[in-house]
């Protein structure tokens, strides 16, 4: 064997060596940029996921928050009525009495309407001048 075939016998496998490895190289490098492309867009769905999740539960707190406005109401509605249930309705409303004589209504028609004594309805009445005439 001369040493030129030697050279030549040599040279091939190493010239496939060398094809081969700057194949693999070019698949390796494109399939990292494959790769790369990829954690780049599920970072940006990841974003986008977060800020949605953000705005969820802002939203989730105010309707919390209006919820609990609802239910301080509901609660206070609740008292009322039961108050209301609870009043004797034999009771007189004197409140009403002294409204009806801020409109000018007689003794007599406030006797009947609140459904009170004379002696009731004169003493409503004096309070009631006592407070106008005071004011």
């Amino acid at each position: 064997m001369s040493m030129s075939s030697l050279n030549l016998s040599l040279l091939i496998p190493l010239l496939a060596v060398l094809l081969f490895g700057t194949v693999g190289v070019y698949y390796y490098r494109r399939a990292i940029g494959a790769q790369r492309e990829q954690v780049e867009r599920l970072n940006k769905r990841i974003d986008m996921l977060e800020s949605d999740l953000r705005a969820v539960g802002a939203g989730a707190i105010g309707v919390g928050q209006r919820l609990i406005k609802v239910e301080q109401r509901l609660s206070v509605t609740i008292d009322k009525q039961e108050a209301l249930e609870q009043r004797d309705p034999s009771k007189v409303s004197y409140t009403e009495a002294g409204k009806l004589f801020e409109m000018g209504a007689s003794t007599e028609d406030v006797m009947e309407s609140c459904h009170i004594s004379v002696a009731e309805a004169r003493l409503i009445e004096l309070m009631h001048r006592k407070n106008s005439s005071g004011s």
